[in-house]
């Protein structure tokens, strides 16, 4: 039986569109074969930059902060949501856990607690401030793992604190300084421990270290897996393959082409070493960042001067400021409403190159609107997803990098659609 007119017009679409994605299937192969390869070392590469991730560390607060406390347990109650898992320094986290236990119940500071209960609780705690050190200390001797440097910390600390006792043990400026330390703790903690992707965290050669040039914590080494390698590779070929068919609905030719051609493998190169780099720590990877969007916006501008149409070059700039100020403007809104951040700076940051780069390769300001859109659509798809699977939760943080690169790469296939389909049906 002979198909239906409309199953034919279906069918005939999709035809074309995947001629058009496609027109030359061995350029496409070979791009794909070539983008397979490179992504064994692009994986390795990102594996690097990684560790070059910066850990967020405090470590002079989290002395002061022990520092105050130790010298006058009344400010115990306007931080004690401290937890000993936001320290970075191991002997710190010990003093801080060891305290807590030495206080029991007479340190649980509720939820609901306002300033006169904080400071009934300070004033009760204040007498007994003797045998509560001497509780703390025969914990670190007994219950921790390094009691000889943890006790030699803590007699410092206190040390430190008793020698200046009659000028600052009880002066307004340091029970300020001792909740500011706090909360730069707690900060630095959160970073640390809720805001670090899928990689890890981990003590260096020296946990005890209370020196930035030596930190106590660095980040741990990717593991190189084959199911990473496969799916990077599988990403960096399909991405390749769909070039030769963009550069077909581009007005480029020639040099210009040539200058396209450069800057789509930059852009590609930089948006899967920092969504892997994304991925693993919620860093976008400032330095790979720039050096691939410098040299991808570079090539895009040769492009269009040497096609003799730099008024491309304003759709770019253009959809950057839009896109930028827009989704700033948002996140501003959600800060002052919700009191957190809705998205980093890092995406505000890949904007400029994945919704401003393609406009000027294709002269089509709509590029940049449907790179962005894209990027939101699937990112919200792949966070439902996660979520479904119990990865993440509502308000824990999700690395939208790899979704905004997915983005643009949609964005210039919808563009083929628009070329060979829509202009079919006119």
């Amino acid at each position: 039986m002979a198909a239906s007119p409309r199953v034919r017009t279906v069918r005939g679409m999709v035809e074309d569109f995947l001629a058009g994605l496609f027109p030359h299937p061995i350029a496409a192969v070979v791009a794909a074969a070539l983008a397979a390869l490179a992504s064994i070392p692009l994986v390795s590469f990102a594996a690097r930059r990684t560790l070059k991730q910066p850990v967020a560390l405090a470590l002079e607060a989290e002395g002061l902060l022990l520092a105050g406390v130790l010298g006058d347990l009344r400010r115990w109650p306007y931080v004690a949501q401290v937890r000993a898992t936001d320290f970075a320094a191991a002997h710190h986290h010990d003093i801080w856990e060891a305290l807590v236990r030495a206080l029991g119940e007479n340190g649980v500071i509720g939820e609901n607690a306002d300033a006169d209960d904080c400071a009934r609780i300070g004033e009760q705690l204040a007498p007994h401030r003797s045998e509560v050190l001497d509780q703390v200390r025969h914990l670190l001797a007994t219950a921790s793992s390094q009691p000889a440097l943890n006790l030699a910390r803590f007699e410092e600390l206190v040390a430190g604190v008793e020698l200046s006792a009659d000028v600052t043990a009880s002066s307004d400026a340091l029970d300020v300084a001792t909740v500011t330390a706090a909360e730069e703790v707690i900060a630095c903690g959160n970073d640390r421990n809720r805001l670090s992707g899928s990689g890890l965290v981990v003590p260096t050669a020296n946990p005890n270290s209370t020196s930035t040039d030596d930190p106590p914590l660095a980040r741990a080494a990717t593991p190189t897996t084959r199911l990473r390698g496969a799916v990077t590779a599988l990403v960096c070929a399909a991405g390749a393959a769909l070039i030769p068919g963009w550069l077909t609905v581009f007005p480029v030719t020639g040099a210009a082409w040539v200058f396209a051609l450069v800057s789509l493998v930059a852009l590609g190169a930089m948006s899967v070493a920092v969504s892997l780099v994304d991925l693993d720590t919620l860093y976008i990877d400032v330095p790979v960042w720039a050096a691939g969007t410098g040299l991808a916006w570079a090539a895009a501008i040769a492009s269009a001067l040497a096609a003799g149409d730099p008024g491309r070059i304003l759709a770019g700039l253009m959809m950057v400021a839009i896109i930028g100020i827009s989704l700033e403007g948002t996140n501003l809104l959600f800060r002052l409403v919700r009191g957190m951040d809705g998205q980093g700076f890092g995406d505000t940051l890949l904007i400029i190159a994945t919704v401003g780069v393609p406009p000027v390769l294709a002269s089509d300001y709509r590029v940049g609107f449907w790179s962005v859109f894209a990027g939101l659509v699937i990112g919200g798809l792949g966070w439902f997803a996660a979520r479904l699977a119990g990865r993440v939760h509502r308000k824990e943080p999700f690395a939208f990098g790899p979704w905004l690169s997915v983005g643009w790469v949609v964005a210039c296939c919808w563009l083929v659609y628009d070329s060979v389909f829509m202009l079919a049906m006119r």
